[in-house]
């Protein structure tokens, strides 16, 4: 019985560890469109991210040994960081696309360039601020920099 607790105990510290790598993972290769993917896929994500953070929560109140409940403290406080984190990052980035919407995109009689990324993948993005750096060059090379503007805009997915 003793034996049994302590594979439970072994694969629920596991999943953990696990789920934080998991989700920072995540969103190191999706960026903020972690949370804007499709319903079912948020749904997907919080119940994993819930099921981690329920085995972390198991193990603080089990009469398991300091080490253990300490690493699943640590690790329930790593998934709660991270979770915050990402909203903070994907709040703010949703703020500047709502300003940028509301907005009108260039001042009357000025030139002006929209540059929309093709999804809201952190590597499109990248291009298109790439793309609208040379555009500035190139503007401000030829001394038209108070005519024609670039500006990047967000696509919005709903």
């Amino acid at each position: 019985m003793q034996q049994r607790d302590r594979i439970i105990s072994l694969a629920l510290l596991l999943l953990a560890l696990a789920t934080p790598v998991l989700f920072l993972t995540g969103y190191a290769l999706n960026g903020q469109e972690i949370l804007s993917r499709s319903t079912p896929h948020l749904v997907v994500a919080f119940v994993c991210l819930s099921i981690g953070a329920g085995a972390s929560a198991y193990l603080l109140l089990q009469r398991n040994p300091l080490f253990v409940r300490l690493v699943a403290a640590v690790a329930l406080v790593v998934l709660l960081g991270s979770v915050s984190y990402v909203r903070v990052a994907w709040g703010q980035n949703m703020s500047r696309a709502i300003a940028q919407l509301r907005r009108e995109p260039f001042a009357a009689g000025q030139v002006g360039v929209l540059l929309c990324p093709t999804d809201q993948s952190a590597g499109a993005l990248r291009q298109a601020r790439d793309l609208q750096q040379l555009i500035e060059r190139t503007v401000d090379g030829a001394q038209l920099g108070d005519r024609i503007e670039a500006q990047i805009a967000y696509p919005v997915s709903s």
